[in-house]
């Protein structure tokens, strides 16, 4: 299914668009284009398919036609920002799991018009999940301001829609999931665009006033609530019952008694706590 991308620049926040047929990666290509003096935002980086796209680590994310996968980027300076701005505040980098979460809950949202909100959970800190599988991911990134621009943020998304995992590898199939697999029907990707685009100006616009029905969210639909988890952060390995996703954005794992804020880390291992 084509984009329609008048529509797209006609009814959302992008201010700028760019769409590829097929791309080694979008947010490879947001990323030169958030360095650029001239650059209008919010701007749009569309692909019908990507060859190396990435995910958090050393991950890739497996994009076949029939996917929504795009990377948006905003300007993130705060007073440098230029209007219409949904940007982050200057101390973003103290609020970036805020800011990633909102995100999650952004696709979430939009993907509650085709599915039924309690199944669709967030594994921290930006992955969306449906029935146990991965449905999209989320890959944050930031490109320092200098004096001629703003900071920006460039987030890349991908969202299974169309593509069958019936044609993925068996590892594939056993962690991820499409839209259409789930619905067994084929979906408008210009229309779930539009819907995660407005959303997105939402959630981020929430986050920037602190809104505390944000954190909220994001706690009651955590699926590593209840769960042994271990997280890698660089050489450490950290281990305990998670108790929950605080305010500001931080993971809260039970480590040997003591409560642990994690705000950066991969989630390697999640299992059921025993009894």
């Amino acid at each position: 299914m084509l984009l329609d991308l008048p529509r797209i620049e006609a009814e959302s926040m992008v201010r700028w668009l760019e769409h590829h047929a097929v791309i080694d990666s979008t947010s490879d290509r947001a990323l030169q284009l958030a360095r650029q003096t001239t650059l209008v935002t919010p701007a749009l980086v569309i692909a019908n398919q990507q060859t190396a796209g990435r995910g958090r680590g050393t991950h890739g994310w497996w994009s076949e036609r029939g996917g929504l996968t795009f990377s948006l980027i905003l300007d993130a300076g705060g007073a440098r920002a230029t209007a219409p701005s949904f940007a982050l505040p200057d101390n973003w980098l103290s609020a970036w799991p805020k800011f990633s979460l909102a995100t999650a809950l952004a696709v979430r949202a939009a993907l509650s018009d085709y599915l039924p909100l309690s199944e669709i959970g967030i594994r921290w800190p930006n992955d969306i999940h449906v029935a146990g599988k991965k449905i999209c991911g989320v890959l944050p990134e930031m490109v320092e301001g200098a004096n001629d621009r703003p900071a920006r943020l460039v987030l890349g998304i991908g969202v299974n829609v169309n593509q069958s995992f019936a044609s993925a590898t068996p590892e594939l199939q056993n962690i991820g999931v499409s839209l259409s697999d789930f619905t067994g029907q084929t979906h408008d990707l210009t229309e779930l665009l539009l819907k995660i685009l407005a959303e997105l100006a939402t959630k981020l616009s929430a986050a920037a006033r602190h809104d505390p029905q944000l954190a909220q969210q994001w706690s009651d639909c955590s699926l590593l609530n209840g769960r042994l988890v271990t997280v890698q952060q660089a050489e450490q390995q950290l281990r305990g019952p998670c108790q929950g996703i605080d305010a500001e954005g931080a993971l809260l794992i039970n480590v040997a008694g003591q409560v642990q804020r994690i705000f950066g880390g991969s989630v390697v291992a999640v299992e059921s706590l025993a009894g």
